[in-house]
């Protein structure tokens, strides 16, 4: 038996009062979840074609200075 068939089954036995009161805990859990938005599908190629680059030694190491903040 799953979860949600458990759930049904002890709920179904409650009183209707109580039932009801189930279910509003329940919306109140589900309002307080964030809601998942669908994400886009990235497109390739978007900045084709821009002026940017990336610095040959961006993947080089940071100086200890830097994250001591000697270095601005």
């Amino acid at each position: 038996m799953t979860l949600t068939e458990q759930i049904a089954q002890m709920a179904a036995a409650l009183p209707v009062d109580r039932q009801q009161e189930v279910l509003d805990f329940i919306e109140f859990l589900c309002s307080r979840e964030a809601p998942v938005l669908p994400t886009a599908r990235r497109a390739g190629g978007l900045f084709a074609g821009m002026p940017y680059f990336i610095a040959d030694e961006f993947d080089e190491p940071l100086p200890d200075a830097f994250w001591v903040g000697d270095e601005p």
